[in-house]
């Protein structure tokens, strides 16, 4: 990964994989002033962050191919069923 690369946004929501290491990440940006988090006080938590964020893309990924699998699935049966008519 790209050093100092930005994140996506942290909607605890859409990221229902990493919400503790997104209030961690959070936290250390509320409780650091700006030159403190510019020496890097909160990098182990981007860190950590980052990695969350790669291994929920990939469950996210498998999840999309099992339901673009299925759907079509469905449409092959019922391509099936039309043409049998």
């Amino acid at each position: 990964s790209r050093r100092g690369a930005m994140h996506p946004p942290l909607v605890l929501e859409n990221n229902p994989h990493c919400v503790e290491a997104i209030l961690a990440f959070k936290k250390c940006h509320e409780e650091n002033n700006y030159l403190l988090k510019t020496l890097g006080v909160c990098n182990e938590q981007k860190q950590v962050l980052d990695a969350c964020f790669k291994s929920q893309k990939k469950i996210v990924r498998k999840e999309h191919h099992a339901d673009a699998r299925e759907a079509r699935e469905k449409w092959r049966q019922k391509c099936e069923e039309l043409g049998a008519r």
